[in-house]
């Protein structure tokens, strides 16, 4: 009895396979049309087709290197005794903050990243590094479009993009372009 149901379902699954078989060869004929290269664009020459991966991962890529550059700097000032997170210390967290949109803003330049997207990489910037609210962090952004260019917040705002511009082409960052130092003589610090 046994061996009746094992060949039944034998002949069955036999029998499904070849339906299966049926079914693909079905539907890969009827997908067959003399205009298929037509719609995927390929009688165009190369230089004519739009090549659709150069921008694709501008954004990740801003994304890591502001987050390495933010690692390196943030670093720097715990390693010399200043926690970037502790309450109280508004004036400290409005340079940071200025300075690392400021490196932010090149970053995200340097890997055409614009609009809405450039605006999302300092956002994560902010909220990740500083555990500012997302409410918080827009209005920062919005600021640095309003920037007054005798304000401190401006001269953090350029010393960070001086930084990034150099970090980027150097992976290197001079100690007269960090955070720490720039904290310091813009009188963030005392």
């Amino acid at each position: 009895m046994i061996s009746l149901l094992i060949h039944v379902l034998e002949f069955t699954l036999l029998g499904l396979l070849c339906f299966l078989a049926y079914q693909v060869l079905r539907l890969f004929n009827s997908q067959q049309s003399p205009n298929t290269l037509a719609v995927v664009g390929f009688e165009q020459p190369y230089d004519v087709r739009e090549q659709p991966t150069e921008n694709r991962y501008s954004r990740a890529e801003s994304v890591t290197s502001a987050q390495i550059f933010a690692g390196l700097q943030l670093f720097e000032l715990k390693r010399n005794g200043i926690d970037p997170l502790s309450p109280g210390q508004d004036w400290i967290d409005s340079g940071i903050s200025y300075y690392l949109l400021g490196a932010a803003n090149t970053i995200t330049e340097n890997f055409q990243c614009f609009g809405d997207a450039k605006d999302d990489v300092m956002r994560f910037l902010l909220t990740k590094n500083l555990n500012y609210s997302i409410d918080l962090a827009d209005r920062y952004i919005a600021k640095t479009y309003q920037i007054d260019q005798h304000d401190t917040e401006h001269n953090a705002y350029y010393a960070g993009m001086d930084a990034a511009k150099t970090w980027l082409d150097k992976k290197h960052i001079p100690q007269e372009h960090s955070l720490l130092n720039n904290l310091n003589s813009l009188g963030f610090v005392a």
